[in-house]
């Protein structure tokens, strides 16, 4: 199997190349890691692009920041896949790294990955190992499947999450009623604690989502079934309509004011 070539501008691109790193170990591919600058060292960093295929390396991923010319210098000298990453920092975050990386000129192509992006380095560079490599191709469908399953596992623990927040709040909403509907018949101080556990109670019921629109104005309203509501919070005297689909229960507790 070829050998995938890693190089960094810097020691303090370490954390994002190991990114790279544990990606080509879990799928078994052999690599080299090493510290050239583009400025710095150009002999060196020329001498290890023009000598890439004869030492056995099938691509070459080059991350660096800022300026971020050590890809474009290694794809000028060799005709092996090249894979920029352009690494965050500096006084444009990233973007000034992006930039220099992506734009290359005519015939001289540099892919390249998100900012920061070493373990999508590494898959593409294990990708373009895989056309030739029938088994390399299997550990890559192997890790595609195994990304699906844990991305299906939390959106079933999501939809599990969610259930249980509506059980909570629906026995919530039943705990305030049981609390609450004794007080409407224990005299005029019940019905008006009643009346303001039912409320409350009732602040947690939305049958009808209330949304928003623009009026005739050209400004933003929120309305539920077409009706505006007025005021930023809930509408509580509104949300009491949601129980029947006619009055509900505001004008018995309209009574009580």
């Amino acid at each position: 199997m070829k050998k995938i070539g890693i190089v960094m501008g810097s020691d303090s691109d370490l954390p994002i190349v190991t990114k790279a790193t544990d990606t080509l170990k879990a799928l078994d591919i052999p690599f080299e890691v090493h510290v050239y600058s583009a400025h710095r060292t150009p002999v060196e960093a020329r001498d290890f692009a023009v000598n890439a295929r004869e030492n056995g390396f099938g691509a070459i991923i080059a991350a660096a920041g800022m300026a971020a010319h050590l890809a474009g210098a290694f794809a000028g000298n060799s005709t092996l896949p090249v894979i920029g990453i352009p690494m965050k920092g500096g006084a444009m975050d990233g973007l000034d790294a992006l930039l220099a990386t992506v734009q290359m000129p005519t015939g001289i192509p540099v892919a390249t990955v998100a900012v920061d992006g070493g373990a999508n380095a590494a898959l593409l560079a294990a990708q373009i190992l895989a056309v030739e490599d029938s088994v390399l191709a299997e550990k890559l469908n192997n890790k595609r499947a195994s990304d699906a399953k844990k991305v299906l596992e939390k959106d079933a623990a999501a939809d599990g999450l969610e259930f249980a927040r509506r059980v909570a709040h629906l026995t919530r909403v039943v705990r305030l009623l049981r609390v609450g509907i004794p007080f409407l018949v224990d005299g005029e101080l019940g019905l008006q604690r009643g009346q303001l556990l039912l409320r409350h109670a009732l602040r947690h019921v939305r049958v009808r989502p209330v949304r928003e629109r623009d009026d005739f104005l050209g400004r933003r309203r929120r309305h539920r079934d077409g009706v505006p509501l007025r005021g930023r919070g809930r509408q509580d005297s509104k949300q009491t309509q949601d129980l029947d689909p006619k009055h509900g229960l505001r004008p018995f507790l309209s009574q009580t004011r």
